[in-house]
């Protein structure tokens, strides 16, 4: 089961261009880990993430690196139990 909840996060001195959220989020009794994910800021799947330019995966769990404009407050729906990135 996916689970969705809002979070604010704010960004006081812009430092770097993607940034990961991930947070314990808590559903009813019980508690996931869950990130952050916008449409509109550049959302990229870490199972799809090459960074180091080798075959294979480069990360082993699910989850998304938002992309923040620099300062300010943004407002992001954070996901738990979306195993492989599937919304």
């Amino acid at each position: 089961m996916i689970l969705k909840s809002k979070q604010v996060i704010r960004v006081a001195a812009f430092a770097v261009a993607i940034s990961v959220a991930a947070a314990p989020v808590v559903f009813a009794q019980d508690c996931e880990t869950a990130f952050a994910y916008s449409d509109q800021n550049g959302s990229e799947c870490f199972l799809n993430l090459d960074l180091d330019g080798n075959p294979g995966p480069d990360f082993n769990r699910w989850g998304w690196t938002v992309c923040l404009p620099g300062e300010g407050v943004f407002n992001f729906d954070i996901y738990a139990g979306a195993g492989r990135c599937n919304l």
